[in-house]
């Protein structure tokens, strides 16, 4: 729905801010000429983080990896920071950050498929774990501090003969949260 007003038509209306919806991501604007509401979302074509954008992204990164990519098993998340003198080179060099990251993930599935193997589940090469990783390159004051946030299936999974695959009894001891359905 567009303002008729001939002023409005030719960009100079004018638009005064009635409220502001930050949390939705909009502002509502109101023509002083016809009393017309125009909802104008947030621009993000500025340097830096726009929080709108980004907690939209955060939001559907989640919901897909619930509802279509990860199993309704337990979650565990790992973390990992690397030490100062890393932090730079992981950040500007994507070949060691792709390095940190295979080798943080293969020690977690190693740990879960030696379990498996002491366990007397599986044996360790037939054990296959899963993991999700996420790559964060800022702390909480925008500063370069690389870190990785691994999400961690929390048994190890079997194939049958038939070509199933089976999850393997949980770990004793390993404290999860829940997820959320909702």
């Amino acid at each position: 729905m567009r303002c008729n007003k001939s002023e409005y038509a030719k960009g100079k209306g004018v638009f005064r801010i009635r409220s502001q919806a930050a949390a939705r991501g909009f502002v509502q604007a109101g023509c002083e000429t016809c009393e017309h509401d125009l909802l104008v979302a947030f621009r993000c074509k500025l340097r830096g983080i726009c929080p709108s954008c980004t907690g939209r992204r955060m939001a559907n990164t989640a919901a897909l990896l619930d509802d279509r990519v990860l199993p309704a098993v337990p979650l565990p998340q790992w973390g990992l920071s690397l030490p100062f003198d890393l932090l730079a080179v992981a950040a500007f060099d994507a070949k060691v950050l792709r390095a940190l990251v295979l080798h943080f993930v293969f020690a977690i599935e190693f740990c879960c498929r030696a379990w498996a193997k002491r366990a007397a589940v599986a044996r360790r090469r037939e054990a296959r774990g899963g993991a999700v990783t996420f790559v964060q390159r800022f702390g909480s004051s925008l500063n370069l501090n690389v870190h990785f946030h691994v999400v961690v299936l929390d048994r190890v999974y079997v194939r049958e003969a038939d070509g199933q695959l089976v999850r393997c009894r949980r770990r004793p001891g390993l404290a999860v949260l829940p997820r959320s359905h909702g």
